[in-house]
C-alpha cells in the first residue's frame, strides 16, 4: 500500500470517551494519538471535530500499522458500548480459558514396560508428558499409528457403528455386511450406551477369529520412551488432566475409570 494512503475512523459525539462541556476534549485526544502514533511506529494520527461534535481520524502509514493504530483509537477513545474489544477478541473468562486449553491438547496413549501400565490421558500438545502412577517415571506417548485398546468403527458400506478391540492399522469386519474396517479412533473403553459390536472379537490379526485368543489382546507392540526433559517449564504452571487408566493384569483388564471418547 502506498504511503500516501489514509484509513478515517469517525466517533459520534455520544460515543466519544472524554467530554469538556459536552464538546469532544481535544487536548486529551491530542494526547492519546500522538501516544498511538508513537507506540505504532510513528504512524501519522491527525483528527479533527466537526461541528456536530463527530471526531474524524486520519491514519496514514503502513497496512499493518494502521489497522492497529485504527484499533487502539477504537479502545482508548470510544465509551459506552464502544469501549468493548474488537469482535476477534475473546473476551478473557472461565470458559473461554478452559475451550483454549481444550484446543490445546490431545489425548494420547502412554504404556510404561516396566509395571506393565497402559493409560489414555489428555496432555498439552506441545509437551506430551505423562507421568506414571506406579513407578513414578515421567514418559513420552507412543506413535499414534501403534496405538492400541478399544476402537471406534463405522462401516462405509452398510454404515453400521461397533466398538471392540483394536489396534491402529489392522482392519476387522463389520458384525453386519463382513466388510474390513479401520478403527476410526481408539481410546478408552466407551460408555455402556456405546454401540456394541454383537459378537466375538475378530480382525486381521487373529485371522478373523481364527486364533484364540489374538495376538493383540494382553500384548505390548511398544512401550513409550522415557522422557527426556529439556529444561522447559512451562507444563508446571499447567495442569493435565488424566483421562483414564488400564491395568493388564493376569490376562484381564482392570478399569479405573471411564469417560466418554
Amino acid at each position: 500500500m502506498a504511503e500516501n494512503d489514509q484509513r478515517t475512523h469517525r466517533i459520534g459525539r455520544e460515543r466519544i470517551k472524554y467530554l469538556t462541556d459536552g464538546q469532544p476534549d481535544q487536548n486529551k485526544i491530542r494526547s492519546i494519538c500522538r501516544a498511538i502514533s508513537t507506540e505504532c511506529n510513528y504512524t501519522r494520527v491527525d483528527f479533527n471535530v466537526r461541528d456536530n461534535g463527530t471526531t474524524e481520524f486520519f491514519v496514514r502509514g503502513a497496512d499493518d500499522k494502521m489497522e492497529l493504530a485504527l484499533r487502539l483509537i477504537h479502545l482508548r477513545l470510544k465509551g459506552r458500548d464502544g469501549g468493548q474489544p474488537p469482535p476477534e477478541v475473546v473476551p478473557l473468562t472461565v470458559e473461554n480459558i478452559r475451550r483454549h486449553n481444550r484446543n490445546l491438547t490431545e489425548r494420547r496413549q502412554f504404556v510404561c514396560g516396566a509395571c506393565p501400565k497402559i493409560w489414555f490421558k489428555k496432555v498439552f500438545s506441545y509437551k506430551p508428558v505423562s507421568r506414571c502412577a506406579q513407578c513414578h517415571v515421567r514418559y513420552d506417548p507412543i506413535p499414534r499409528g501403534s496405538e492400541f485398546g478399544h476402537g471406534y468403527y463405522r462401516c462405509g458400506h452398510c454404515g453400521n457403528e461397533f466398538t471392540g478391540r483394536a489396534t491402529a492399522g489392522v482392519p476387522a469386519p463389520c458384525f453386519v455386511c463382513g466388510r474390513m474396517c479401520l478403527p476410526l479412533r481408539i481410546g478408552p473403553k466407551p460408555e455402556r450406551n456405546r454401540p456394541q459390536g454383537g459378537g466375538r472379537h475378530a480382525c486381521e490379526m487373529c485371522d478373523n477369529g481364527r486364533i484364540r485368543p489374538c495376538p493383540s489382546f494382553n500384548q505390548f507392540p511398544v512401550v513409550s520412551q522415557r522422557h527426556e526433559s529439556t529444561g522447559s517449564t512451562v507444563s508446571t504452571f499447567l495442569t493435565q488432566a488424566s483421562e483414564l487408566s488400564i491395568d493388564f493384569v493376569k490376562g484381564q483388564e482392570t478399569v479405573d475409570e471411564t469417560l466418554p471418547m
